[in-house]
């Protein structure tokens, strides 16, 4: 176990003391990063259309 994890403490983090094994914040941070970068997409298109 690495020293700067922070020990278990019973909130829902796995033993290892990672995040939920199902959703790491790397990935949520992607997908949101790809929402904003697809919903600036979808306005420029529209600006673009309406121009």
């Amino acid at each position: 176990m690495d020293p700067e994890l922070p020990p278990d403490t019973g909130t829902g983090r796995s033993p290892s003391g990672d995040e939920d094994p199902g959703w790491p914040i790397s990935f949520l941070l992607l997908v949101a990063a790809g929402a904003i970068y697809l919903a600036l997409r979808l306005v420029q298109f529209i600006a673009d259309v309406v121009r």
